[in-house]
């Protein structure tokens, strides 16, 4: 998840009743928030991406979408 996701679960619902996500929804002790500096490298014609297992086989992507 991109660094901004962790305020979100972090004050989520209960801690702010008005929240939309609940801070038990993921477990933030194990999940890894990616940050801008880690979309160093490029893949094919896309500038930003992080090789998650650092081996290849599982890239994180910085692509438009819609």
């Amino acid at each position: 998840m991109g660094e901004g996701c962790r305020k979100l679960l972090v004050h989520g619902y209960p801690e702010n009743p008005d929240a939309l996500f609940s801070s038990t929804a993921i477990p933030i002790e194990r999940a890894r928030f990616v940050s801008e500096s880690d979309l160093s490298m490029s893949i094919g014609p896309y500038p930003r991406a992080f090789d998650l297992l650092g081996d290849g086989s599982l890239y994180i992507v910085d692509a438009p979408g819609g």
